[in-house]
């Protein structure tokens, strides 16, 4: 019954605005992914500063908790709302195990697991006004596609071993941005908050949360 509210709200949204949509722009976006577990390791003093060194730390340590790529699709639907789609791809390094030569010691191969979450998500951003720089407010509902898996690199190569069976849950995700307008194209700067397995989840199943801090452009 709650899966059928959350298409009925996304569908309920769409046709409020059909009428009064604009072109649909196409775009992509990359960047950091990190669970709510790892979020002091990577948003503390030493990163949060502006300059080079802090940057490249903030890069550096988000990378090692977790990525996200993805495609983005928005369409204006009036002066201050438009529709976004955001179909994304986060990975979320575990654990690593070296695997040794007893006889010399030597590294034969790493064994690393690590969960995948592919979520599919509809929602508006608001505009309080648009002009070269134009900052937003985002508000999202998500189905996320969810599984485990464990690879081996050998040699510099990594080898798929096996995946766990498949999870989905429903969320939802809030966070602000700004698009920056460079002629032809929009560079996207985003940090948004999600919430992974608000519906879904089984008894013992604990709340899950993420953060992306994404760059993108939209054509």
């Amino acid at each position: 019954m709650k899966k059928l509210l959350f298409i009925a709200i996304t569908i309920t949204l769409l046709n409020i605005f059909n009428a009064k949509a604009g072109t649909l722009h196409f775009g992509f976006n990359a960047g950091i992914a990190t669970p709510d577990s790892k979020m002091n390791q990577v948003y503390n003093q030493n990163t949060m500063q502006w300059s080079t060194n802090s940057l490249a730390n903030l890069v550096s340590q988000g990378l090692s908790t977790g990525y996200h790529v993805g495609i983005k699709l928005s369409m204006p639907l009036n002066s201050n709302f438009s529709f976004v789609g955001n179909l994304g791809y986060n990975s979320f390094p575990q654990s690593e195990i070296q695997v040794l030569d007893p006889q010399t010691g030597k590294q034969l191969a790493t064994l690393s697991t690590a969960t995948k979450v592919i979520p599919i998500a509809a929602g508006l951003n608001l505009y309080p006004f648009k002009s070269l720089i134009s900052p937003y407010v985002t508000g999202e509902i998500a189905y996320n596609y969810i599984y485990t898996s464990v690879e081996s690199k050998i040699a510099g190569q990594s080898i798929p071993i096996s995946t766990t069976p498949t999870d989905s849950r429903f969320g939802f995700g809030l966070g602000v941005g700004t698009d920056i307008s460079l002629g032809l194209l929009d560079l996207n700067v985003e940090g948004k908050y999600n919430y992974m397995n608000l519906i879904g989840k089984t008894t013992d199943e604990n709340q899950k949360f993420y953060f992306t801090l994404l760059v993108g452009v939209t054509f």
